[in-house]
């Protein structure tokens, strides 16, 4: 496989030397500050010399955490986020590994400064975070001029196949080039594809060798098992990696999770996510979060209240009643951002790009989301979560319910500011369901760093992608 095609290749050794001089910067970056700089100032000056095997034992330790935590595993895309909590976590337990191991070897004539390890602890998680993501959006960039792609054939049919190719081309990051599909049974969502139909399924082993396939694809309507056997029969083993979409709602978030006894295997019903502890442990991260959030920007809240009223005619704050946990109704607080009367969310209730409804400092507070930080009033209240499904109006809610296949379980859990779909792209008007099979998804694989880590990809989204 030539470097053009698998940019792997390249990068997993580029990360392990960016790595190393990472954490090389960070080390005497912190002796820097330590010792040169003087913060704060030091009863005595130690050698540079001193702390040459400290930095090694740091190198070693780290990158061999950073390897426990698959940071050198190669994959085709890693958001910023991820990359971030994954570091902190290895340079959190490197740090603790690597002072214990020079507390046990080196008890005698080895004295360091312990403020400089924290330094050199920060510091690196900054470098190497900083590191990463650059290598990422090189990679990124290459993927984009088709450097690097992997070409791809899906297989299989109904709208799965519409929503892998769609979600593919939005990110052509990503570095997947669709050579076609293959379906025994073609529907609209398939056919209105800008890539050709290349025939039955039957025909994936000559797909694979004419277009030099390197990733197949799989999507199928519900999870057929005997209909997945076929198809994983037909592919190759070698060079040629599979992936399965099945349908979300049956997968992602089954309520069955496989266990077994002493071998026997059995489908288990999974407990809620969000119950006993951890439903506290969320409430309590809201809770300081929006309290130091609401005292922090208090200044600035004030003066957009002011900017308001000054801007046009009509109350600073837009409250709408919408439907939060278990399905009861909650009165949720926006700034106001359009004309007062013309139905902030009125006749069309989602805004489209150059919404004529918007004021002048709506537009901006909109293309921020400034104007949804009083729903942390909402989650003081106990009215939403920070992280959780969106709130939709009752009059929706009744007909989604009835549309939507499993729509309801969404309410199992308090609406959020920002959410799993939101920051994956699905604001505004886009389809229902998509939208609901992620809220679902959130619910049933919910954790403290899975709500930390959208948390930082909606301060990310807010800058990379506003909205309007």
């Amino acid at each position: 496989m030539t470097l053009k095609r698998d940019l792997n290749l390249l990068f997993v050794p580029l990360w392990l030397l960016f790595d190393a001089l990472a954490i090389a910067l960070a080390v005497f970056g912190a002796y820097y500050i330590r010792f040169t700089l003087g913060w704060p100032p030091p009863e005595e000056v130690h050698d540079l010399e001193v702390y040459y095997r400290l930095w090694f034992l740091f190198t070693v330790v780290y990158m061999g955490m950073m390897m426990i935590n698959g940071l050198y595993r190669p994959q085709r895309h890693v958001p910023s986020e991820e990359y971030l909590l994954r570091i902190i976590t290895a340079i959190a337990l490197g740090t603790i590994v690597a002072v214990g191991i020079s507390a046990f070897f080196w008890r005698e004539g080895f004295i360091y400064s312990r403020l400089l390890v924290g330094y050199a602890a920060i510091l690196s998680i900054f470098f190497l975070t900083f590191e990463r993501v650059i290598l990422s959006l090189t990679r990124s960039i290459l993927h984009q001029r088709n450097t690097g792609t992997v070409r791809t054939v899906i297989v299989g049919h109904g709208a799965g196949s519409g929503f892998v190719h769609d979600h593919l081309q939005r990110l052509p990051q990503l570095g997947y080039e669709i050579v076609g599909i293959l379906d025994d049974d073609p529907d609209e969502n398939v056919l209105r594809l800008d890539y050709s139909l290349l025939g039955r399924v039957d025909l994936l082993p000559n797909v694979i060798a004419e277009y030099d396939v390197r990733e197949v694809i799989i999507t199928l309507p519900e999870l057929n098992t005997k209909e997945l056997l076929r198809i994983l029969d037909l592919c190759p083993t070698e060079n040629v990696h599979i992936r399965v979409h099945p349908d979300l709602f049956q997968f992602l978030v089954s309520t069955v999770q496989v266990d077994e006894i002493s071998g026997l295997p059995l489908l288990t019903v999974k407990e809620p996510r969000l119950a006993g502890w951890h439903r506290v442990a969320k409430r309590t991260m809201d809770l300081m979060i929006a309290v130091i959030t609401l005292v922090l920007l208090s200044g600035p809240l004030l003066f957009v209240a002011l900017l308001i009223r000054i801007d046009s005619a009509g109350p600073t704050f837009f409250v709408q009643d919408r439907v939060g946990r278990d399905g009861k109704a909650f009165p949720i607080i926006k700034f106001r951002t359009m004309v007062a009367d013309s139905g902030q969310h009125g006749e069309r209730d989602w805004t489209v790009p150059n919404d004529p409804r918007r004021t002048r400092l709506g537009k901006f507070l909109r293309r921020f989301s400034i104007d949804e930080l009083p729903n942390l009033i909402n989650v003081l209240m106990g009215h939403m979560s920070l992280v959780g499904p969106r709130a939709e109006q009752p009059q929706y809610v009744r007909q989604f319910s009835a549309e939507i296949p499993r729509y309801m379980e969404r309410h199992r859990e308090k609406s959020g500011m920002t959410g799993w779909a939101q920051v994956n792209g699905l604001r505004g008007d886009v389809p229902i369901d998509q939208r609901t099979q992620y809220d679902l998804y959130y619910i049933e694989n919910w954790s403290i760093f899975f709500d930390i880590r959208i948390l930082l990809r909606t301060l990310i989204a807010v800058f990379k992608q506003p909205a309007y």
